[in-house]
Formats: C-alpha cells, sequence, structure tokens
C-alpha cells in the first residue's frame, strides 16, 4: 500500500515538473516574442537617424570610460544635422537664439549700417549692401566683403546670431573690431563706430534726357506704393526706359515684391511657391491684365539674394525686360525658426521659390542675359563707384537707347 502511495506521488511530481518547464519554456518565448514586437513597434517609426542615434547612445553608455558631456554633444549632433541640409539652415543654442531675438526686437536702429548674409559654407557673415553714409561706408567695408572676426573672436566660434548681435547691439559711438576678408582675398581690420542708421531702400533719378534709373536695396511691407511713386515721378520728369538696380539687394517682403511685379507685368504667372516636405503645398502667384509699357533693364550681381533673385527671374521670364551684371547669389528659399525645449532654436528652410517657367536658381543663381563683371579694384570700392565707371549700368542703357519708346498713354 505504502509503496503504491510513493509511486503515485512520485509519478505526480514528475508529471507537475514536467507542466513547469513547459510553462517556463513557453512563457520565456512568449516574453521573448513580445518583447522584440513592441521593440519593432516603438523603432519602425524612426528615421535612421534616430536608430543611429540610439545605438550610438547605447553604446557610448555601456563601454565609454571617460568623463561625458551630454550638452555638448548635443549641441554637436544638431550642428551636424543641420549641416546635412542646406547652407542656409542652422541650429542655434540658447545663448544664439537670444542674440537673435534680440536683434529682433532691436527698434533703436543703432548699427554700424549692414545687411547681411548667413552661408555655412563661408568663413563669416557675408555683407551684402552697405549703406550710403553708414559707419560701415566710412570704414572702408563694401559689398561682398566678408567678416570673419568680431572682436578678436572667430564668427564660426560665436555662432551668425551671437556675432551679428556684437556688431550691431551697443551703445551708440561704441566701437565694434571686425576682422575682413576683402573682395581680392586679402584681409583687412577695421574699427567701426555705431550709429543710427537709416537705409533708403528706393530711390530714383534721372539719366540723361529719357532714362530712368530705380535702385532698390531691400523690399519692405508698403514698398510697392514707394516704387510706384518713383517710377511715376520719373515718367512725368521725361523718362521712358527704365533701368532697375537689384545689386546688392538681400531680399526682403514677398509681398511687395509680388506686387511691384504685378505692376510692371502683364497677366500671368510671376513665380510659385512650395511649401514644407509634408504638405508640398504649392502656391502660383499671378499678375493681372494691368502693366507697365516701358522698355525695362535689370541689374544683378552675387549680392542680389532670395527674393531679389525671383524679382530679377521674374522680369527676365518677360520678353522685354534684360538682365545685366554678373549672376546672383542662388538663394531660392527662405527659412522659419523653430522654438526647441531646451532654449534653442532650429532655423530651416521651409519654403522654395520657382519660375513661372520652373527653373530653380538654387545654388546656381539667376545667369543675366548679358555678363559684365566688375574690375576688382571696382568691386574694392564700389561704394564710390561713379556711373561712368559702372559698366553693368553702362551697358544696360546703351542697350536701352537701342530700344524704341512706347507710349506713355
Amino acid at each position: 500500500m505504502h509503496q503504491k502511495i510513493r509511486q503515485f506521488m512520485l509519478s505526480l511530481f514528475v508529471i507537475m515538473a514536467a507542466c513547469l518547464l513547459v510553462f517556463q519554456i513557453t512563457y520565456t518565448e512568449t516574453d521573448k516574442f513580445w518583447k522584440n514586437k513592441i521593440t519593432d513597434m516603438l523603432f519602425s517609426g524612426k528615421t535612421d537617424v534616430e536608430n543611429s542615434l540610439s545605438e550610438v547612445t547605447e553604446i557610448v553608455n555601456d563601454n565609454y570610460v571617460g568623463e561625458k558631456d551630454s550638452e555638448k554633444a548635443s549641441e554637436n549632433v544638431m550642428n551636424g544635422y543641420m549641416a546635412s541640409l542646406d547652407k542656409f539652415s542652422m541650429y542655434m543654442n540658447e545663448e544664439q537664439y537670444n542674440s537673435y531675438l534680440a536683434l529682433q526686437n532691436n527698434a533703436n536702429n543703432v548699427g554700424i549700417g549692414v545687411n547681411a548674409l548667413y552661408d555655412s559654407t563661408l568663413d563669416g557673415i557675408f555683407v551684402v549692401n552697405v549703406h550710403r553714409g553708414s559707419p560701415a561706408e566710412l570704414s572702408g567695408m563694401v559689398p561682398g566683403d566678408i567678416i570673419t572676426h568680431v572682436d578678436g573672436v572667430s564668427v564660426k566660434q560665436l555662432g551668425y546670431y551671437s556675432s551679428m548681435a556684437k556688431i550691431a547691439l551697443g551703445d551708440e559711438n561704441e566701437q565694434v573690431h571686425l576682422t575682413i576678408k576683402r573682395n581680392d582675398g586679402s584681409i583687412g581690420q577695421c574699427s567701426v563706430s555705431r550709429k543710427k542708421v537709416e537705409q533708403e531702400k528706393i530711390s530714383g533719378e534721372k539719366l540723361g534726357s529719357s532714362i530712368g534709373l530705380i535702385n532698390i536695396s531691400g523690399f519692405a511691407p508698403g514698398d510697392e506704393e514707394v516704387f510706384k511713386a518713383t517710377m511715376e515721378d520719373l515718367i512725368v520728369g521725361g523718362c521712358e526706359k527704365f533701368v532697375i538696380d537689384v545689386r546688392n539687394n538681400s531680399g526682403g517682403n514677398f509681398e511687395a515684391i509680388s506686387r511691384i511685379l504685378d505692376f510692371l507685368l502683364e497677366e500671368g504667372e510671376l513665380f510659385s511657391v512650395t511649401e514644407g516636405s509634408k504638405s508640398n503645398a504649392k502656391n502660383t502667384v499671378l499678375s493681372d491684365t494691368n502693366s507697365v509699357p516701358y522698355p525695362l533693364a535689370v541689374l544683378v550681381n552675387k549680392g542680389t539674394v532670395g527674393g531679389a533673385e525671383i524679382f530679377a527671374a521674374a522680369l527676365n521670364e518677360s520678353d522685354r525686360v534684360k538682365l545685366f551684371g554678373t549672376n546672383t547669389y542662388g538663394k531660392a528659399t527662405t527659412q522659419e525658426i523653430f522654438p526647441l525645449s531646451s532654449g534653442g532654436a532650429l532655423c530651416i528652410s521651409t519654403k522654395v521659390y520657382t519660375t513661372k517657367d520652373g527653373k530653380s536658381f538654387d545654388s546656381i543663381g539667376v545667369v543675366p542675359d548679358t555678363t559684365v563683371e566688375l574690375p576688382i579694384e571696382l568691386k574694392m570700392s564700389y561704394t564710390t563707384l561713379t556711373k561712368n565707371q559702372d559698366t553693368p549700368l553702362q551697358e544696360a542703357i546703351t542697350y536701352l537707347k537701342s530700344q524704341q519708346a512706347l507710349s506713355k498713354g
């Protein structure tokens, strides 16, 4: 009897052990299956960049023997990511973003009198334009200069907006010391005192008996009315043909650009704007039936940037407008600022512009009909250039003289 009980208990133990082993194996495999499933779900929506960063972080955390500087690593990663986009996109740390905000809120017009451009491929800040009578002009700066150092610190180290803040923000009459790479490649030093600077964006003058010259150094909201008034004054003064100078023009407000183009050109498409990679929404800007019936010539150069390039390209695609000068900068995008939870921000290209014929000038620029390059010595003294020395202007005048003046009616 006892022997049977012992055999029964032994058999029961074996069965229970077998069940427990099967359960353990099943649980382990099931747990492994669902862990893998969850991992796949978590990572399936991630990009290669995110997966690579996760992998690198895990390896470093598990194996690196030294001290880790997470803040520095994060900033380097952000800078690298932006560098993989285009040359006009950038990452700003908290200090640089605060500099950007300070520049946006600078309403007292104190500065040195330049329009500048960020381009990550350069060693510094590209000077697009130098305002007439400004401290920058008086110090000898000219369009095309590249500011490489501010008060002895490189622009690369400071960042674009922190450098611009050190240049533009501060007390009136206080000096800022700049290192400049000139048009001929030489390196120069200058000390510039900040002053109140007023810029006249649009101006006009009569050349000879019938040609009007209109200079546009930038486009601001409402400038279409200033442009119309300037042209109409020249027409009243006897002008029948026009040179429009958008050299060293940093672009600006696209509504003003569109309205000036609408005023000048006949009915039809002017240019197109494509937004964001997700929406990929395309908007075509149109002109109405009214137009100005006068022969036009447009002056462009490397300092013709962004919106000014669209302006020149749209005019050039009209049969009666010719371009003179050199290739424009090649910036067919506009940028938008996105604040980050870290206190920094991203400045990224969110819109791209194409001509009505579907052409993109990004990275190549708008090519003039007649290429006329200023000699290097004249580029080095651009702000004191006389009209007789201005060979692109003289070429444009010669062209307009060969064109028949149209009726003012």
